[in-house]
């Protein structure tokens, strides 16, 4: 059975601070920004660094935590909306940067914020129908060039590496999803490089949404609310999380909001906070949920394994 074994993450260190932001156009009290934004300061990429340079990072944070042999890895994937090429497929170009081996499967998934739980069911079953044993899944978006002046409040650049094995620590559930494509131009890069963000449907397609998604995902588990340790959510915004935790009458400490100091990392946000958890042998079952762009979403418990 395939699951995770370790999780690594990169956060860009160039750091803008939020309240200064604000400041310099008077559109935001510090009010907003500490108690319902929550986000302080986001974190973007310098000017050297790209999606894959990023990845390599995050793999060498990951390196320094388990003692991992490049030759024995075989599956790579890679889930971005923003990666260095159109073509190749960016994967095949970190293979090559990592020196993975040429008889790996190496693939891409072009999801955003929704791409955590997709990429690493897609991978899990891969590597489990072609009896593989090692796999590496990144998850890496760079949004700070596109955002324009209301979501630099709230996008960071970031990475994770997951990596996940034959013998892992937290074993995977079953996925519910949830996509509305008609709300796509909700939030949106444009070819041109514009960015385009509708707060209001993208807060009705979360409130309306998501809470259902959860008890779907709960009941396709055989799991109530009360068997969850921590509701890992995407972090839109700690009003969005406060928001679902209230409607969903959950407890507000297992809903945690981590991304403080760096912002919302599309793919890569809910795999920051399962970092977080990890080795925490208190932590036994935590429900993943990404939503986001697409408008789409989904969540998937996964379990400590005994």
């Amino acid at each position: 059975m395939i699951g995770i074994s370790e999780i690594a993450g990169y956060i860009c260190s160039h750091k803008a601070l939020n309240i200064e932001k604000a400041h310099k156009d008077k559109e935001i009290d510090d009010d907003f920004l500490q108690r319902k934004l929550g986000i302080i300061s986001t974190a973007y990429k310098k000017d050297e660094e790209t999606v894959l340079s990023m990845c390599v990072d995050a793999f060498k944070n990951l390196q320094l935590k388990v003692d991992i042999d490049i030759s024995e890895v075989d599956c790579l994937c890679l889930c971005s909306q923003t990666g260095d090429y159109v073509v190749p497929h960016n994967s095949a170009v970190l293979q090559d940067m990592l020196g993975v081996s040429k008889n790996a499967a190496v693939f891409d998934v072009y999801m955003g914020c929704a791409g955590f739980v997709y990429s690493i069911d897609i991978t899990k079953h891969f590597m489990e129908s072609n009896n593989m044993k090692k796999g590496l899944l990144f998850n890496c978006d760079i949004l700070s060039p596109h955002v324009d002046k209301q979501s630099d409040l709230v996008f960071g650049d970031a990475a994770s590496c997951t990596l996940l094995t034959n013998d892992p620590i937290f074993i995977l559930g079953k996925p519910a999803y949830c996509s509305m494509g008609s709300m796509y131009s909700a939030l949106m890069v444009k070819k041109d490089g514009a960015f385009n963000l509708n707060n209001i449907p993208i807060f009705s397609f979360i409130m309306g949404n998501v809470p259902d998604l959860i008890n779907r995902a709960l009941e396709l588990n055989n799991l109530s609310s009360q068997d969850i340790d921590i509701f890992a959510m995407q972090q839109t915004g700690k009003h969005i999380l406060d928001n679902l935790t209230r409607r969903m009458k959950l407890e507000p400490d297992k809903v945690p909001f981590v991304a403080t100091d760096y912002g919302n990392t599309s793919s890569s946000s809910v795999p920051l906070i399962l970092e977080k958890y990890l080795k925490n042998t208190d932590i036994n079952t935590i429900l993943l949920t990404g939503f986001g762009e697409g408008l789409s979403a989904t969540s998937m418990p996964v379990y400590r394994r005994k």
